[in-house]
């Protein structure tokens, strides 16, 4: 603890637990939220006390309708990323029948086999 307090580490990164009252930073210049609606208000506004004049970045890519309200009207900007990353691949979906199980279960474990990365739901 007391290597963040006397800013000896430069880069945090954890969970709900950087808002405990024992735990102090020196002079933070960024912090960042991922998935910031698993965040209560109360919980960011800790986080936001902690940092006083420091730049804040929420990502989200369900916007809770408070947030949307705060874009509109209150002090919160929208970054947008509107383009895949270079190179990546395509994604293909596909619905199939339980009647093709055996069809699926081949062609999942080849994919997994050469390398793809495959998200199977089941209904």
């Amino acid at each position: 603890m007391d290597d963040i307090r006397n800013g000896k580490i430069k880069l945090i990164i954890g969970t709900h637990a950087l808002i405990q009252a024992e735990v102090q930073f020196h002079k933070p210049g960024l912090i960042i939220i991922d998935e910031q609606h698993k965040f209560g208000v109360a919980q960011r506004l800790e986080l936001l006390e902690k940092g006083m004049t420091c730049d804040f970045l929420m990502m989200s890519a369900t916007p809770i309708p408070r947030t949307l309200i705060m874009t509109c009207y209150g002090n919160m900007k929208i970054s947008a990323i509107r383009e895949k990353p270079v190179g990546r691949l395509q994604i293909i979906t596909s619905l199939l029948s339980s009647k093709k199980s055996d069809f699926l279960i081949h062609s999942t474990k080849n994919a997994i086999e050469h390398g793809a990365k495959v998200y199977w739901i089941c209904l």
